[in-house]
């Protein structure tokens, strides 16, 4: 980083952003770029795939700026438990690309992922809804962050696979009123297995949202190694 809320041209060169070919739903890069698929494995399975990101019960488009690994992972962890906040504000603008890519309905609003009401008393602020505030002060977009709660806490998804990880944040958020009719595009830091970002999608869809899409500043990519990193600091 070079100076607060902007890359230094080596850490830039070293980013991994996602972006075509890919998978038109869920994001997914495509590693030859001669790919002619239109959707990855996952998304044009059957319905019962666990691993489903998008479809009628989930979401409808998916989009994520660069890989979760060892560069940007350690920005992440900042923001999420350093306090950097000036690090929304990049990957806001990192979201502005993805945001496109989504071809979201025009009246779409942001809505970033929400927190259990007992662990943002305790973290002092939603790491994703920094982003989601950075990414509409980059968009002019609507910020919406009262159309979903979430009303359990759930245990870390750390070390969870697949399958446990959609049982273990299923049911977490409800939809308010407010959610009927609307489309949203959800805004989270990082998509691990998508877990929280399915039951976040079926809540809005309880609550009669007629589109929702997501985006997230990093992907775990398929075969990624954990990063290992050192929390910052502060």
């Amino acid at each position: 980083m070079e100076k607060s809320g902007a890359f230094s041209p080596e850490g830039w060169g070293q980013v991994r952003f996602l972006s075509e070919p890919c998978c038109q739903a869920c994001g997914l890069p495509f590693e030859d770029e001669a790919h002619e698929q239109v959707l990855c494995v996952s998304c044009a399975a059957p319905r019962g795939l666990p691993t489903r990101l998008t479809g009628k019960d989930r979401l409808n488009r998916l989009r994520s700026a660069v890989g979760y690994d060892q560069v940007t992972a350690p920005l992440i962890m900042a923001l999420k438990y350093g306090d950097r906040h000036d690090l929304a504000q990049i990957f806001g603008r990192l979201l502005v690309s993805p945001l496109e890519a989504l071809r979201a309905p025009s009246d779409a609003r942001l809505l970033p992922v929400p927190l259990h009401p007992r662990r943002l008393r305790e973290r002092r602020f939603n790491q994703s809804g920094l982003i989601a505030q950075a990414l509409a002060q980059q968009t002019g977009m609507p910020l919406d962050q009262r159309s979903l709660q979430r009303h359990r806490a759930t245990p870390q998804q750390k070390g969870l696979g697949p399958q446990a990880r959609l049982r273990n944040a299923a049911g977490a958020f409800t939809a308010t009123d407010g959610a009927e009719g609307g489309a949203f595009i959800l805004v989270d830091d990082v998509l691990t297995s998508g877990a929280t970002l399915i039951a976040c999608a079926r809540a809005l869809r309880r609550g009669k949202a007629r589109w929702v899409g997501a985006v997230t500043v990093a992907r775990v990519l398929p075969n990624s190694k954990d990063p290992d990193i050192t929390l910052p600091e502060v």
